[in-house]
């Protein structure tokens, strides 16, 4: 079923809200649908002057005619060029979308999210969504509630930049690595749920919005620099190479299995798979990028395990496991897979054993 070439399976719809036509055609645009903004006249003819006397005081006072009539015509240009493209912008709103639009904002019933999985919009019940992320953060072994945000605290006490000062002043790291991953403002990461619809009783996976948080930027450096560790032998890059590989293979002599790791990123034993990370890096040479055994392992447990998080006004800590959203997630899992890989499967050469 369509509403004007909109496909409408794109809703999944599991909350208790009927929804209308309007609503549902608004939906099935996507998450990744925009409307055009309004133009306050008044306001941006304002901040053009608000520039002219920010400017005024570098010109002499003959020039500045021209400056202001430079800086009106250039108002003027921005507000015809803005009205051309709203014109021939597509991603516009009918008056029903739009009113259904502000109807849904205010329904602080559901939850409108994207799937786990694929495109498309999921409406739940706030209260079967919160049930359900609670049930995640009830985990003690995972998770545990905190009384204060301390991503302040970190800032406000130093250990962090306390530890980058260290660094800096060693020459463990250079000027440009402090600039780059000294925090100067602290945002609390916040965790929220993706709803896995082709599952039964549509478990979430729960993610951490952890940009701007004040390890953020560490932890994508961290990173990138130990890409390398991610790479293993029996790894492939896409489905492509997969089935590159299986070209010259005779099917009659190989058996395909697959296997699933439940909560990957929440099971990675971090304790463990820092000291894998440091036994891989420190393997042939003492020292790295600068960092030796002891700093840098200081480094990766300030990034995974120093910063809280919070959901529905509450705050937590992650005790163990690596919390998808951080950067440095992705690579903790893969070498804690790529460990118990070596344990339990034996190459059998080129084209092999993959995953």
């Amino acid at each position: 079923m369509s509403i004007n070439g909109h496909s409408l399976q794109v809703v999944h719809n599991f909350s208790n809200r009927v929804l209308s036509v309007f609503e549902t055609e608004l939906l099935s645009k996507g998450l990744n649908f925009c409307f055009f903004p309004k133009l306050h006249l008044n306001n941006t003819r304002a901040e053009f002057e608000r520039v002219y006397f920010e400017l005024k005081r570098f010109f002499v006072t003959g020039d500045l005619p021209v400056l202001y009539q430079k800086l009106m015509s250039l108002h003027g240009r921005y507000v015809s060029t803005f009205f051309h493209e709203r014109k021939s912008h597509t991603c516009a709103m009918s008056e029903n979308e739009s009113n259904a639009l502000h109807v849904l904002r205010k329904d602080s019933n559901i939850v409108i999210s994207k799937p786990d999985k694929g495109n498309g919009v999921v409406v739940l019940n706030s209260a079967d969504y919160v049930a359900k992320m609670q049930t995640i953060l009830r985990d003690t072994n995972k998770f545990q509630p905190c009384d204060n945000d301390n991503n302040v605290t970190n800032l406000l006490k130093l250990p962090f930049q306390n530890c980058l000062r260290h660094l800096k002043g060693e020459e463990a790291i250079n000027e440009d690595t402090y600039r780059q991953i000294y925090p100067t403002a602290a945002y609390t990461p916040t965790m929220y749920g993706l709803p896995k619809i082709h599952k039964p009783d549509m478990p979430l996976r729960q993610i951490l919005s952890s940009i701007g948080s004040f390890s953020y930027d560490c932890a994508k450096r961290l990173s990138g620099s130990l890409l390398e560790l991610r790479h293993h032998e029996t790894c492939v890059k896409d489905t492509l190479t997969f089935l590159s590989l299986l070209q010259d293979k005779s099917s009659s002599v190989k058996v395909m299995t697959s296997f699933d790791v439940t909560s990957l990123f929440t099971n990675v034993p971090v304790d463990f798979t820092i000291n894998l990370i440091l036994d891989s890096v420190f393997r042939r040479s003492d020292e790295f990028n600068g960092l030796n055994r002891r700093r840098l392992k200081k480094l990766l447990e300030l990034v995974v395990k120093t910063t809280t998080f919070q959901f529905n006004g509450r705050f937590y800590r992650q005790v163990d496991g690596a919390a998808m959203g951080s950067p440095i997630a992705p690579l903790m899992a893969d070498v804690c897979i790529n460990y118990v890989q070596a344990l339990a499967v034996t190459p059998s050469g080129p084209g092999g054993d993959t995953r």
